[in-house]
């Protein structure tokens, strides 16, 4: 959507609205570790409608496909479509599926502002509106909300595409169909957000060719957040960055999100800066002709992106940090992930360093893998690179029904030799292989206080309950490391906490892996919604 305005030409505005207390709010900001509330588009709640509505009140719009009122309209009596301009302060209801098209030389330009913010809504949180043509959203200030999308091939190019600064969508469920560019919830701009929606069936997962149609498309912008919602069953990528240049997209927080059975990956960065995803769950990608299966991931080198305290399982790769492709990014972080049941269905080669991983280290040049669980996948880290750092500190690591699988391998010796591994604890089966050759204790590698166990000591391996039992060999065995320091030092926020967001450490030092032992550990990662599909 690189041709989406950006900020709309300001117009005269109206200041005369019908004005009630507003109630409070139905939906509740959920905290996400490392990541800041966004200052717009959470809290605020639009004016109570006018009661009794029996004609047109300034500042207040009811539009239906149909209607005939040339004025404001009203219940009994709606405007056929979306006024355009939207003057700041406007409450604009959408009743019943909207079925005109707004696209580029015709998109809605909407002029809110901090004090006046635009609400564009469906009747109430349990009577939605439905945009069935493709939408744009261009200006300042507004949040379009308890809208649906239902797009069908027949629309041409069915999606809702919102920029400017300030916007929000939240509270909807947008679905697509099979053609290209059928579906999605796309966004440019500043400080924008999407909240608490779900976007699926966007495309058609069973095409041949890369169709390409994500879930979530960012091609430029600042601040956005993607936050609470739920992607499935689409074509590309369940969420997407991907600018020209670094410089394009900066500060963009995904945290808490469901994402599964995409055909791609359930999230994915190409060039961006300072992208952060945190405690999103995703699951259920298998390798076809446009993916490896990979949860999530990277390419053409952002620079500074952190997939922490995340749950990824059930997918062919974990995290996979592919292909620099000449970009400029060097800084990459994995920390705090619970990465389980990672499996290829076709043959696995632990003979081949390029394979898929718990965590595929193909790019980047200075990497961080800290205090993750890695446990019954094909392999935990596999990094074919030739350049820079890979550390790995405070991790559980452990392929139990994988014989001789890798769990860590460095291809290139001098690779190991620029990097640092301490503290980490990892099955007795468990395979350190550096270049050609292969050994089985940290002793050989020279890497400091680490642990081989039969058994980490999981509370409940099978009922998928990664936390740690008092008697665990990871209780206390880990070590503060600079990570934590140097995400608090570029964005003001302390990440020093577990996957469940306990502080840390909790006892007498850091615990090894992604939770702390706690007397209260439930942590068991969330399942997937019966309604949603999963790619078998």
């Amino acid at each position: 959507m690189k041709n989406l305005i950006f900020r709309a030409a300001w117009v005269g505005l109206i200041s005369m609205i019908f004005f009630v207390s507003p109630p409070v709010s139905s939906a509740v900001w959920k905290p996400i570790i490392g990541i800041p509330k966004p200052p717009f588009g959470i809290d605020e709640v639009a004016p109570v409608l006018p009661s009794p509505w029996n004609s047109d009140v300034s500042g207040y719009y009811y539009v239906q496909s149909g209607g005939a009122n040339s004025g404001n309209g009203y219940p009994g009596n709606p405007r056929s479509q979306i006024p355009n301009p939207v003057p700041a302060g406007a409450v604009v209801v959408i009743s019943g599926t909207y079925t005109t098209k707004h696209e580029e030389g015709d998109a809605i330009t909407i002029n809110g502002t901090s004090a006046k913010p635009v609400f564009i809504k469906g009747v109430s949180s349990s009577s939605h509106g439905v945009f069935s043509q493709k939408m744009e959203f261009i200006g300042s200030y507004y949040i379009i909300e308890y809208m649906d999308g239902a797009w069908s091939n027949s629309s041409g190019n069915g999606k809702l595409n919102f920029g400017g600064d300030h916007g929000v969508v939240r509270h909807g469920d947008f679905r697509g169909d099979t053609d290209d560019g059928i579906g999605g919830v796309n966004t440019e701009g500043s400080y924008m957000v999407i909240w608490d929606s779900s976007i699926h069936d966007s495309g058609n997962l069973s095409a041949t060719y890369d169709q390409d149609n994500h879930g979530t498309a960012i091609g430029a912008g600042d601040h956005i957040w993607i936050v609470h919602n739920r992607y499935y069953a689409n074509s590309g990528d369940g969420i997407q960055l991907n600018g020209n240049t670094n410089s394009d997209i900066q500060y963009v927080y995904i945290g808490g999100n469901i994402s599964h059975g995409n055909k791609q990956t359930g999230m994915w960065t190409k060039n961006a800066t300072d992208v952060i995803f945190s405690q999103n769950t995703v699951f259920g990608h298998r390798e076809s002709n446009s993916s490896m299966g990979d949860g999530m991931g990277m390419q053409y080198a952002p620079e500074y992106v952190w997939f922490i305290f995340n749950t990824i399982y059930d997918n062919e790769c974990g995290i996979r940090l592919a292909s620099d492709s000449g970009g400029a990014g060097t800084h990459h972080y994995i920390i705090g992930n619970l990465i389980y049941n990672i499996h290829k269905r076709s043959p696995y080669n632990i003979d081949d360093s390029w394979e898929t991983a718990a965590i595929a280290v193909w790019g980047s040049t200075y990497t961080e893998v800290v205090n993750n669980t890695i446990w019954d996948v094909d392999a935990g880290i596999n990094s074919p690179r030739d350049k820079g750092t890979l550390n790995i500190v405070n991790n559980i690591l452990g392929s139990p029904t994988i014989s001789g699988a890798n769990t860590v391998w460095y291809y290139v010796e001098a690779l190991k030799n620029s990097s640092t591994g301490s503290n980490n604890l990892f099955g007795l089966n468990s395979r350190i292989k550096i270049g050609s050759s292969s050994t089985y204790s940290y002793d050989q590698v020279g890497w400091p206080n680490g642990l081989q166990s039969g058994s980490p000591g999981f509370i409940d391996q099978v009922g998928g309950n990664y936390n740690i039992a008092v008697d665990s060999p990871a209780k206390d065995a880990g070590v503060l490391y600079q990570v934590y320091s140097v995400y608090q030092q570029r964005y003001g926020i302390d990440i020093a906490k577990d996957i469940a967001q306990r502080p840390r450490p909790q006892g007498a030092g850091w615990d090894i892996g992604a939770y702390e032992y706690s007397t209260s550990a439930v942590g068991s990662p969330p399942q997937p919604p019966r309604n949603l599909k999963v790619l078998n």
